[in-house]
């Protein structure tokens, strides 16, 4: 599932329970729509994210490089080992930067 909401000049996509290949194209629609907004700046909220399919994280590395090339960032909170672990093997810890909860990911960005 995936919802989104704004947080001054922060979006924000909340992304809950199993990420799988089917919402991969409303991940990529919810951040090209964010391309063109005023707030450039990403957080994608896995806290309540128990798995993440390669697709997807593959769509977010390419919007991440997308965002990179106007000035944006998109950054990513979260605490589940098993995704961390994941981040890890597919050294995408070192793509995004990685926080573990919502303030410190916040003032990242200032």
């Amino acid at each position: 599932m995936v919802i989104t909401e704004n947080y001054e000049n922060i979006n924000i996509l909340n992304l809950k329970g199993s990420i799988l290949q089917g919402d991969c194209d409303t991940i990529r629609k919810y951040l090209e729509a964010y391309l063109s907004d005023t707030k450039k700046f990403i957080i994608v909220n896995l806290l309540e994210t128990n798995h993440i399919c390669s697709s997807a994280l593959g769509q977010l590395v390419y919007m991440k490089n997308k965002f990179n090339i106007i000035g944006g960032d998109i950054k990513i909170i979260v605490t589940d080992e098993d995704l961390l672990e994941l981040l890890e093997i597919t050294m995408l810890d070192q793509v995004f930067q990685i926080y573990e909860d919502f303030n410190s990911c916040r003032l990242s960005f200032i």
